[in-house]
């Protein structure tokens, strides 16, 4: 940080990169089972819980956990899912839970978990941390003030 202050950088704000699949499609049984089938063939083992709304029979939410083939590397926190009409609840909390349960059973050799969020979304940030998860780094995404950045100004990228 001090290095990008002394040259006249400001920190413009935290970013966090996203990615839209597409086509857009709904979250369903066949739609993870495809998820499911695509883990198969590679590296990682998906763990996931899904939650289902027994009135309806759709799934109200999940939460997946991708495990590498060595033990030695952390386990990656996925998407978590929960549809807007069965928030509230606690569910994502609830379904990440158990995921990390089955973890435990399934791949006791496994010795961390990560995962990340946009430094704004407090509701899940609240939930990681009454799990136990903890800040390991943040990224942040810098712009040159002043006279001498001209007009369009210039930007760096920093992480940890």
């Amino acid at each position: 940080m001090r290095f990008l202050l002394k040259r006249g950088y400001r920190l413009e704000q935290v970013e966090r990169g996203s990615r839209l699949q597409l086509p857009m499609e709904l979250w369903t049984v066949e739609r993870l089972q495809r998820e499911q089938d695509a883990y198969a063939t590679g590296p990682r083992l998906a763990v996931v819980t899904a939650a289902l709304h027994r009135p309806s029979g759709h799934l109200a939410g999940f939460t997946e956990l991708s495990v590498p083939g060595d033990p030695g590397r952390a386990v990656s926190q996925e998407d978590t899912l929960v549809l807007r009409e069965h928030r509230g609840h606690r569910l994502g909390m609830l379904m990440k839970l158990a995921n990390l349960q089955q973890l435990a059973l399934g791949h006791p050799e496994q010795r961390a978990v990560t995962t990340f969020n946009a430094e704004e979304n407090r509701y899940m940030l609240d939930v990681n941390e009454a799990l136990g998860f903890t800040p390991m780094g943040y990224e942040g995404a810098w712009r040159k003030v002043g006279a001498a950045a001209g007009t369009a100004g210039s930007s760096a990228r920093t992480g940890s």
